[in-house]
């Protein structure tokens, strides 16, 4: 009985831990997205050419 409660204690220890981990990549990979269709909003705003080779 011990054993059987202990190793739902483990697993959730590992859920835990691997959810630290994953969420930060989450939403970082949720993020990009939206801050590549702000480069390029921002880049379409720039007056000439020249401006555009820079970025």
């Amino acid at each position: 009985m011990a054993q059987g409660g202990a190793t739902e204690l483990s697993r959730a220890h590992w859920h835990r831990r691997v959810w630290k981990i994953a969420l930060p990549i989450m939403l970082s990979n949720l993020t990009l997205p939206i801050v590549g269709a702000v480069d390029t909003a921002m880049a379409g705003h720039l007056p000439g050419p020249e401006y555009l080779g820079g970025v």
